[in-house]
């Protein structure tokens, strides 16, 4: 069965890898992508491994007496040619896994994009592709391999959505880190402003396997805002508030006329380079019963402090429009608020 590659995201994805690493991929991928055709001769990265192996073996049979660098008249003599045959080996070695790690991403990118139909006509820039490709020639782990190949196709689909500073932060993660921050990412809800938020509940964050420490590490990393002050308030400048997840909403209004106060509910705030991580993620924003649990602490909070002057709602969401910021609810006069 043969894949038609002249789809307009298969030729972006090409002429991104080509306009950074440059041609001597496109067979491979051809090859990978299509299967469309065999190959009279050796690729360039072949013929070029090739070369080194030839000059390797001439130097293990002490048939180079030898190396001359006419710029600044350096010689290396037999006695040094075991060194410069353990330096070429190790550097076939770097290399191979380099290529195959770069390999393995657009890989996996390719499978992510072969079923895509819209893609932005922006290229994506050379520079940004260069720095994408110079993080992930040392990135073997097959999972992070996984977030860069999702991270490739996002930027491919729509130009800029990735910034260079993400580029660098996931970079520098590891995977026990990666794989951390996709359980918090679960956890997370969205409030105001559709803004990413996880509730500073220390006790039923640690229930569900993550501590202040990882907090801090994530603090540090860049992913979640420095800020411990971060809040979201109900008072009588701003009647109304409503937090959500995927699967349910919560509403606190105020009804009545009330003095002066206001309530505020402790969050760590998910940071602008978090949220380009949480979009390599996809299963967010979906952890019910640790929503629920700090619903349920909010909700009695409230209460002594509003009584009756505020009304509170938790519903079921059977859709979300967050473009126009409306959350459409399963039932309109459900209220699951003091079923918690």
């Amino acid at each position: 069965m043969y894949i038609n590659i002249s789809s307009k995201v298969i030729e972006k994805l090409i002429d991104t890898i080509n306009s950074s690493i440059g041609e001597w991929l496109k067979p491979m991928q051809m090859k990978r992508i299509a299967d469309a055709k065999s190959y009279e001769s050796k690729s360039e990265t072949d013929s070029k491994i090739y070369e080194i192996e030839k000059i390797s073996e001439i130097i293990s049979k002490n048939q180079l007496s030898s190396i001359n660098y006419d710029n600044n008249g350096i010689k290396i003599s037999n006695e040094h040619l075991l060194l410069v045959e353990n330096t070429i080996t190790r550097l076939i070695k770097q290399e191979l896994s380099r290529t195959s790690n770069i390999q393995n991403v657009i890989d996996k990118t390719y499978d992510i994009l072969k079923d895509e139909e819209d893609v932005s006509d922006k290229p994506v820039t050379k520079d940004w592709t260069f720095k994408f490709f110079r993080a992930i020639e040392d990135v073997s782990d097959e999972k992070m391999q996984d977030l860069w190949a999702k991270l490739l196709a996002g930027e491919i689909k729509q130009p800029g959505s990735f910034s260079y500073r993400t580029l660098e932060t996931l970079k520098n993660m590891t995977s026990d880190e990666a794989e951390l921050f996709t359980k918090v990412a679960k956890s997370l809800f969205l409030g105001s402003l559709n803004s990413s938020c996880l509730f500073k509940n220390i006790d039923l964050i640690a229930k569900e396997g993550i501590y202040y420490k990882d907090i801090l590490k994530f603090m540090e990393i860049g992913l979640i805002s420095s800020s411990e002050e971060s809040q979201l308030k109900i008072d009588d400048n701003k009647l109304s508030i409503a937090l959500f997840n995927k699967n349910y909403v919560f509403e606190a209004k105020l009804v009545n006329n009330v003095e002066t106060r206001y309530f505020h509910i402790s969050i760590y705030l998910i940071s602008e380079i978090g949220k380009d991580i949480l979009k390599l993620i996809d299963d967010k924003y979906s952890n019910d019963e640790f929503f629920k649990n700090n619903i349920k602490e909010i909700r009695d909070n409230i209460k002594n402090i509003y009584k009756d002057s505020v009304k509170l709602k938790l519903q079921k969401i059977k859709n979300i429009d967050l473009e126009n910021n409306i959350i459409y609810p399963i039932d309109e006069n459900e209220n699951l608020i003091n079923d918690i």
